[in-house]
C-alpha cells in the first residue's frame, strides 16, 4: 500500500481497498466508500514526496486482521500541511475475500506536525 499511496497509484489502490472501504481521515472527515477515497486521490489532497509507515501490532483473528501503527508523512504541492513532516497514528482493518486480504477500513489522526 505504501507505494500506492506514495506514487498516488489509483489502479493498485483499487485492488488494495475493499470496494466498501471507508477511512476516517486525519482532516477529521470520514469518507464513506472506496470510491470517495480514490476521488480524494485524483483532487491530489493526499501527495507526498515521503509515507513511511511503521507497523507496531498486527492482530488476525478468522478473516480479520487489524494493523496498528505509526506513520510519517511529507506533504508536498497543495496537500494539507505541505512542506512540513507529519506524523500520525494508525489503526487499519483488513478483510480476507477468497485468496487476498483487502484493506475495509482505515483510521488515522495526527500526533504532530513540524
Amino acid at each position: 500500500m505504501q507505494a500506492g499511496v506514495l506514487h498516488q497509484d489509483l489502479h493498485t489502490l483499487r485492488q488494495l481497498w475493499a470496494e466498501d472501504f471507508m477511512v476516517n481521515a486525519p482532516r477529521n472527515v470520514v469518507v464513506p466508500a472506496r470510491s470517495a477515497v480514490l476521488e480524494v486521490f485524483r483532487k491530489g489532497i493526499p501527495d507526498y514526496s515521503a509515507f513511511e509507515p511503521r507497523i507496531e501490532n498486527i492482530r488476525i483473528r478468522e478473516e480479520t486482521a487489524i494493523v496498528m501503527g505509526r506513520e510519517t508523512v511529507k506533504p508536498v504541492g497543495t496537500a494539507p500541511h505541505a512542506g512540513k513532516t507529519v506524523r500520525r497514528r494508525y489503526t487499519h482493518v483488513w478483510t480476507r475475500e477468497g485468496d487476498r486480504w483487502r484493506l475495509f477500513a482505515r483510521h488515522a489522526h495526527i500526533v504532530s506536525i513540524n
